[in-house]
């Protein structure tokens, strides 16, 4: 029987999921200073939910600001049940288990690739194993992309474009989400009228993007009009969408592999990689390093398509389930 404990934005994405019923674990949680939608729970109430579930295996995401995971890992730490951790970003790996409350790692933490893996080494020892299993849910969506057809219309100006919260996490950095439409608009030459459609992090404040699109920097070209996503539903909102573009966003794998032409904007950061981590690559993602670029791609939405090419290695479930069973 499998139960979930789970705070803020991943309580709610998977409320939906009624199978799990009363196995959805309450917790009392508190949001975080700096980062009002991000929540934390009790070390407390985390040792007597595990203490009565009493659980074979453990197995955690890993937030950066929330310490609900390195409170589970250090219950299974005290109490001897195996602690797993799966990584789906390939930075942030110093803060991943240690913060200046707690200081734990789990006895296996699963990446994605062999360059996910390299920060993780670090962490190795005789108690925590570093394993290359792949990512679960991206495997899925393949598959599920490649079996399905889509009913969804897609809107003939539609621009997709997925922050990450910048503007939060770098505040002295002048380049953040704000700064990349800015340039666009300022710099978009070409008559074919786009609609940029905005979907924020699900980390971040509304606030000043909403400001934004009110305000008179929103109207510099007379040729794009900016609005916020109200599409509930991510894979929705990317099919309906001509293209999608961001910096780094996670989100911009998963279009690239429902088949939507995806770009990286890296106009102006070609010395500063901490904004460029995921392998582009990889999931046919095109860097776009000058704005001429980005306003080129932008003129031509709908007659490009994804450069990703799915691989046939063993999927990323086999493996993990080989490792449950070999304990």
């Amino acid at each position: 029987m499998i139960f979930l404990l789970m705070a803020g934005p991943a309580k709610m994405k998977t409320m939906r999921f009624s199978d799990f019923g009363d196995r959805q674990i309450e917790l009392t949680t508190f949001p975080l200073e700096n980062f009002p939608n991000e929540y934390d729970v009790l070390s407390s109430e985390i040792a007597v939910v595990l203490g009565e579930i009493k659980p074979d295996i453990l197995f955690t995401s890993t937030s950066i600001n929330s310490n609900i995971e390195r409170y589970v890992i250090d219950y299974g730490k005290k109490s001897g049940v195996p602690t797993m951790s799966i990584i789906d970003s390939w930075i942030g790996e110093d803060i991943r288990f240690n913060t200046d409350i707690i200081d734990v790692c789990p006895n296996y933490i699963l990446v994605c690739d062999e360059q996910m893996k390299g920060p993780y080494l670090k962490f190795e020892s005789e108690n925590c194993k570093i394993l290359t299993v792949g990512n679960p849910h991206l495997e899925k969506l393949v598959t599920e992309f490649q079996r399905e057809t889509s009913m969804v219309q897609i809107e003939e100006d539609r621009i997709l474009f997925f922050c990450e919260n910048l503007k939060h996490y770098y505040p002295s950095e002048k380049f953040n989400e704000i700064a990349v439409l800015h340039n666009i608009l300022s710099n978009y030459n070409y008559t074919r009228k786009l609609q940029i459609v905005v979907r924020p992090h699900p980390l971040e404040s509304r606030t000043h993007w909403e400001n934004f699109i009110n305000g008179p920097e929103s109207q510099l070209n007379k040729f794009i009009t900016i609005c916020l996503d109200d599409t509930s539903d991510l894979r929705i909102s990317i099919e309906k969408s001509l293209l999608t573009f961001g910096v780094s966003s996670m989100a911009l794998i998963e279009a690239s592999i429902m088949g939507k032409f995806t770009f990286s904007f890296q106009v102006g950061i070609k010395g500063n990689r901490k904004f460029l981590y995921i392998p582009f690559e990889t999931y046919g993602i095109i860097s776009c390093g000058t704005i001429e670029e980005v306003c080129e791609q932008l003129s031509l939405a709908g007659s490009q398509i994804s450069g990703y090419k799915p691989n046939n290695e063993i999927s990323a479930i086999d493996k993990i389930v080989d490792l449950l069973n070999s304990l």
